[in-house]
């Protein structure tokens, strides 16, 4: 009997410890690599995992789930911050905002292009190219 209480002990410990880290490891990495696919982070995939789950729901009770609310403070000192803008400068800074953003929604698709050119293989050789050798 004792050695079979032993053996289930340590069977126990086996798992809460190494396995389910393992586990948990490879949970992990395979939610980050589909949301790599996805063109998402692995926190915007797990969002949509919990919209589908439980439905739709205001975007303050999705960060209150998610624990995500941490952004508030910032939100709350920048909106004070703007108190001290008058509407000319507000304005600028809006346009300023949205015209960059575009920028550099427009210059991370031509990365993304451009790295996934990179790693196609090439007809010849069946190997990947790299920008840095067709010089």
């Amino acid at each position: 009997m004792k050695a079979a209480s032993e053996s289930k002990h340590k069977l126990a410990d086996e798992i809460v410890g190494r396995l389910a880290r393992r586990h948990s490891t490879a949970v992990v990495l395979f939610h980050h690599v589909v949301a790599e696919r996805l063109g998402l982070g692995p926190t915007d995939h797990k969002c949509l995992d919990l919209l589908r789950e439980r439905g739709a729901m205001a975007g303050s009770d999705l960060g209150a789930i998610t624990g995500l609310t941490v952004i508030d403070p910032l939100r709350r000192d920048v909106a004070a911050l703007l108190q001290n803008f008058d509407t000319h400068q507000l304005t600028a800074v809006a346009d300023f905002l949205a015209r960059t953003t575009d920028l550099i929604y427009r210059h991370a698709a031509l990365l993304r292009a451009e790295t996934i050119s990179d790693v196609r293989p090439t007809r010849t050789t069946g190997r990947a190219s790299s920008s840095n050798n067709a010089q």
